[in-house]
């Protein structure tokens, strides 16, 4: 159905600096200071650090504390993977470009899969995160909406059509829902291999 139509989705222009690292691409916000914390935020599933600008140039701490804003690597912006990294690899990732940038106070906000990602990076490097924020990270197996559509299928089966049928139920949703309409945008940037393995793990640690 998205072949056969014209979705726009025209972001607002963003405040936030820009950077392309190692095949990362992250936003960041403009500080006076360098002091207090750092805040890193990490998207969801299928999402790229799109979904924070809006409310890190809406709040009060914006340009008093610093914040950081990757694309995970396979979503986004970012360059895709030459093959899919799980979440631990994706936490242990974070953990030392944390600790190459020389932070050592950060406080962690992760939404949905990053909250997952949020709570193993905390698990894996306490001397880096003084605090974790965790936003409707996955818990049960109820909160795997998308994930498991994914997971219900093979890799083959993802991949041959699949994904495209999950983007198209995103895009019909979009139709009435604004926040879709940001979620297909970020779906159509997304690796799909590593889309399948992070629905795989996701829906098996809210399992458990």
């Amino acid at each position: 159905l998205w072949k056969d139509r014209v979705f726009w989705y025209f972001p607002v222009m963003s405040r936030l600096e820009q950077f392309f690292v190692d095949g990362v691409f992250f936003r960041q916000s403009p500080v006076s200071t360098d002091e207090g914390w750092t805040l890193l935020f990490i998207h969801g599933l299928g999402e790229s650090g799109l979904s924070f600008e809006r409310l890190i140039e809406g709040s009060e701490f914006f340009g008093s504390a610093p914040c950081l804003v990757p694309d995970l690597k396979g979503y986004g912006r970012s360059l895709w993977p030459m093959s899919p990294m799980s979440l631990e690899e994706v936490a242990e990732d974070l953990a030392f470009w944390l600790d190459q940038r020389g932070e050592d106070d950060v406080v962690v906000i992760g939404h949905s899969m990053g909250g997952v990602i949020g709570t193993m990076l905390a698990e894996r490097a306490p001397d880096l995160i003084s605090a974790f924020i965790n936003v409707d990270g996955n818990m049960t197996i109820w909160d795997c909406t998308f994930s498991g559509k994914a997971a219900e299928r093979t890799l083959n089966e993802f991949i041959d059509d699949g994904f495209d049928l999950l983007r198209n139920d995103v895009y019909e949703g979009g139709l009435k829902d604004e926040a879709l309409r940001g979620y297909y945008a970020g779906l159509r940037l997304a690796h799909p291999e590593t889309f399948y393995r992070h629905s795989c793990e996701l829906v098996d640690l809210s399992n458990r």
